[in-house]
C-alpha cells in the first residue's frame, strides 16, 4: 500500500473500513436469524450435523480458493465473493418453502463459509502490505469499524424479527452483499492492480500451472513448523469454542421457546458482543504494546476456563452467555488481531495459500471435529461431558501458544 499516493492510500483504507462494517453488519443480521431457524427446524441436537456441513464445504471453499488465488487480486476477489453469497443466498431463501430441512442447513453453512472467506480475504491482503508495527494498530481499528456494524446489525435484527418474521430477515442481507462487492471493485479500481512478489516454491509454481492447487498449499503448510503449531491451535481453539457454543445453544433452546423471541435474544447477545469488542479493539493496541502477542493470546483462554469454572458451579443461562460473549469478543478483537500478526513475518505463499489452510479449512473442519465429539454426546445425553472436555482443551490452548510466540519471536527478529 506504500506505493500508493496519500489520497489512493486514504480511498483505499477507507474502502477497506467500509467493507469490515459491511461485513459484520450483514453478518450481525444473518447469524441471529439462520441460528434461530434452524433451531426450530431441526433443533440443537442436530448442530453436530449442521457443523458437518459448514466442514464439508469448507473443503470445498478451500479448493476454489486455492484454484484462484495464484492469479487473484484480493482486493478484487474479496467484491467478487460478496457478489457469489448474494447470488446464493438469493436462491436460497425461496428453497425453504419448498424444501425446508436441506434449505436450513444449506442456509447454516451459507452463513458460516462466507464470512469466514470474505474476512480471511481481507486479512490475508492487510497481512501482505502492512508491517507488524503497522498491523497492530490499524487491526484493531479495523476491528472496531466491524463492530459499530456488528452492534447496529445485532440490535437492528431482534425488532426487525419480531415485527416481520425471521425469514424477512435474510431477505434483507442480499442488497447487503451486492453493496459490498461494488464497494469491492470500487476499491480494487482505486487501488490498482495488486503487486505481489514473485513466488519461488514449487508448490506455488504448481498452483500457478492450475496444477492440484489445494495440494500445493497443503503442502506449504506440511513444510512449516510454524504452520504447523497455527494449525494445532486453530483446531484447538475452534474444538473449544464450538463446544461452548453447544452448551449456550442447548441452554438458550430451553429457556426461550418463541422462535421470534428466542431471535431476539440472540441479537441481543449478539449486540453485547458487538458492543464489547468495539472497545476491545480500540485497546488491541495498547494491550498488544503492553503484553506482546504471546501474552495477549494467553489472555483468552484464561478468561474463558473462568467462566466454564463458574458454569460448572452454576450451570444456569447467565453464566454460558457470559462465557459466549468473552469467547465471541476475544476471537473478534484481541484473537483476531494477535493471529493475524503471526503471520506478518512469513513468506508469501505461507501467509497466502499456507494462511487459507490453516485459517479458512482447520476453522471450519475443527468445527466437524468437535461434531464427532458431540454426536455420541447427544446421544447418550451426556453433555454434562461439554464442561470438563472443554476445560482441559483450554489448557491446551495455552500450552500451544507459548510454543507459537517462541517460534515468533525468532522469525521475527530473522527478518530484521
Amino acid at each position: 500500500m506504500d506505493h500508493l499516493s496519500p489520497r489512493r492510500r486514504l480511498a483505499v483504507i477507507s474502502g477497506l473500513c467500509c467493507q469490515s462494517f459491511l461485513v459484520m453488519f450483514s453478518y450481525a443480521l444473518s447469524r441471529p436469524a439462520t441460528e434461530s431457524l434452524f433451531l426450530k427446524s431441526e433443533g440443537s441436537a442436530n448442530l453436530p450435523t449442521a457443523w458437518l456441513a459448514v466442514a464439508l464445504g469448507s473443503i470445498l471453499m478451500v479448493v476454489l480458493y486455492n484454484h484462484i488465488l495464484p492469479k487473484a487480486d484480493l482486493v478484487k476477489l474479496f467484491g467478487e465473493v460478496a457478489l457469489l453469497a448474494a447470488l446464493l443466498l438469493a436462491a436460497l431463501i425461496p428453497l425453504t418453502t419448498v424444501w425446508p430441512h436441506a434449505a436450513y442447513y444449506i442456509l447454516y453453512a451459507w452463513k458460516d463459509l462466507y464470512v469466514v472467506a470474505l474476512v480471511e480475504i481481507f486479512y490475508t491482503y492487510t497481512n501482505t502490505v502492512l508491517s507488524i508495527k503497522k498491523a497492530s494498530w490499524i487491526y484493531g481499528f479495523f476491528g472496531a469499524i466491524g463492530s459499530i456494524g456488528g452492534l447496529i446489525g445485532n440490535v437492528a435484527v431482534g425488532k426487525i424479527a419480531l415485527k416481520y418474521g425471521s425469514e424477512r430477515v435474510l431477505i434483507i442481507v442480499v442488497p447487503l452483499l451486492v453493496l459490498m462487492a461494488v464497494l469491492g471493485q470500487i476499491t480494487a479500481f482505486i487501488h490498482g492492480p495488486a503487486k505481489k512478489p514473485e513466488p519461488v516454491s514449487k508448490e506455488v509454481k504448481a498452483a500457478e500451472s492450475r496444477e492440484l492447487p489445494l495440494v500445493g498449499a497443503v503442502k506449504v503448510v506440511q513444510k512449516s513448523s510454524y504452520l504447523w503449531l497455527m494449525f494445532f491451535l486453530i483446531i484447538v481453539v475452534q474444538v473449544a469454542m464450538t463446544l461452548i457454543d453447544y452448551e449456550y445453544n442447548h441452554v438458550i433452546e430451553e429457556t426461550f421457546a418463541n422462535v421470534d423471541k428466542r431471535t431476539e435474544i440472540i441479537g441481543y447477545i449478539y449486540a453485547a458482543v458487538s458492543v464489547t469488542t468495539l472497545i476491545f479493539n480500540v485497546l488491541t493496541g495498547p494491550i498488544i504494546g503492553a503484553v506482546g502477542v504471546g501474552g495477549t493470546m494467553l489472555i483468552i483462554p484464561a478468561l474463558l476456563g473462568a467462566g466454564m469454572v463458574g458454569f460448572l458451579i452454576y450451570p444456569v443461562f447467565a453464566i454460558i452467555a457470559a462465557v459466549k460473549i468473552t469467547g465471541k469478543v476475544m476471537d473478534y478483537s484481541l484473537f483476531k488481531a494477535a493471529k493475524n500478526l503471526l503471520y506478518i513475518p512469513l513468506s508469501y505463499e505461507e501467509k497466502t495459500a499456507g494462511k487459507s489452510i490453516v485459517d479458512m479449512l482447520t476453522f471450519r473442519l475443527a468445527k466437524g471435529g468437535a461434531s464427532l465429539i458431540l454426536m455420541p454426546i447427544a446421544a447418550f445425553g451426556a453433555i454434562g461431558l461439554v464442561s470438563p472436555l472443554t476445560l482441559g482443551l483450554l489448557a491446551i490452548w495455552g500450552v500451544i501458544v507459548l510454543g507459537i510466540t517462541k517460534r515468533f519471536k525468532k522469525v521475527n527478529s530473522e527478518n530484521k
